[in-house]
């Protein structure tokens, strides 16, 4: 959960507005229609991957992770060895994305709530995935 510093820090944002805008109606609808939009754009992710697989034990960046879901694929193909981090500006997506993978039992996999514009991610990385 978003500490009252990292609320205050989002509300002073160059991005206030998008961050509210996901974090608010946009996180609702996604939930609501969440298998068509994870359906439709997790076949571009599979794309991706097919194209730029990540190695096993690679380090890898997953900018606005949502729900994880790409996250969660991600840490399939890059092992125990690797890591993936996932990203997003919206804490209700970074809860759910945490709560997911915990029922996963995805070991190698963290969330963190961050604005890549503004905030440090970290790292370092061997890809980053979008």
């Amino acid at each position: 959960m978003a500490s009252t510093a990292d609320s205050a820090a989002r509300t002073a944002s160059p991005n206030a507005e998008s961050i509210q805008a996901w974090d608010g109606p946009l996180y609702d609808r996604f939930e609501r229609f969440r298998p068509l939009v994870t359906t439709g754009l997790g076949a571009h992710g599979e794309a991706a991957l097919d194209l730029f697989p990540p190695a096993a034990g690679e380090r890898v960046l997953d900018i606005g992770c949502g729900f994880g879901d790409t996250t969660l694929r991600i840490a399939s193909i890059v092992g125990p060895k690797g890591g993936v981090t996932g990203v997003d500006v919206a804490p209700r997506f970074i809860e759910t994305a945490r709560r997911e993978a915990g029922e996963a039992s995805a070991a190698n996999v963290r969330f963190s709530l961050a604005d890549v514009q503004t905030d440090a991610l970290g790292g370092p990385y061997d890809l980053a995935a979008r």
